[in-house]
């Protein structure tokens, strides 16, 4: 009978508790690397998760649609917006940024990976961390080196649905090789209740019986 207790308490418990998978997505191959430059989205789904990325910049304090983006095969994912731009995501003319969209998926961002990067790159952090509608500049100053990949750590793991990876600087550029992702998602509260009134109904029947046999 205390098993038979604990299953139920365990039960609600799990199902009131927010679960979380983590997914990778994978820039450097795909039918995505086929398409030429773009003003639309790039659709991925991983894991069962999905996610379009699309072109942006970042001026004026905010972060605005503009330019192309493509997926190279092999080299990962970047960003053209004119202006004597390079074929990276770079800060020459304008400030290049990826945004990346989950809908209504909230996610935290786990890693980056990048490619055709060199010494002292740095990379921007968007998010709509005040959840206003529009990307913040979270840091304009994160390292890709010397590692190819940057973890995030705290504070950075806030849960959003959408951020962007950029570059500010006259000499940061890079591509997007892969990017690690952990959606968040929770059972509401109601939804276990009939579970945790049974486990309720349980122990007091269990109280009465032993009141009983006493």
């Amino acid at each position: 009978m205390k098993k038979l207790i604990a299953a139920f308490f365990a039960t609600v418990m799990f199902s009131a508790t927010a679960q979380a998978a983590t997914t990778t997505f994978d820039f450097l191959s795909g039918s995505n690397g086929n398409i030429g430059w773009t003003t639309g989205n790039l659709n991925y789904t991983s894991n069962g998760l999905s996610m379009s990325a699309s072109s942006a910049r970042y001026s004026n304090g905010g972060v605005y649609d503009s330019g192309y983006i493509r997926q190279y095969n092999g080299h990962g994912l970047t960003v053209y917006n004119g202006h004597n731009d390079a074929h990276y995501i770079d800060g020459r003319g304008y400030n290049d940024v990826v945004y990346f969209d989950f809908g209504t998926q909230e996610v935290q961002l786990k890693s980056v990976t990048f490619k055709y990067f060199d010494g002292g790159d740095r990379f921007a952090l968007f998010a709509d961390n005040d959840n206003d509608g529009s990307l913040e500049l979270i840091s304009g100053n994160l390292n890709a080196n010397p590692s190819d990949t940057y973890t995030f750590l705290t504070p950075y793991l806030f849960s959003v649905t959408e951020f962007g990876i950029g570059a500010l600087g006259d000499y940061d550029d890079f591509k997007i090789a892969s990017m690690t992702v952990e959606a968040i998602s929770a059972v509401p509260l109601p939804a276990a209740l009939p579970l945790y009134a049974a486990g309720v109904a349980l122990l007091s029947f269990v109280g009465y019986r032993r009141k009983k046999s006493v």
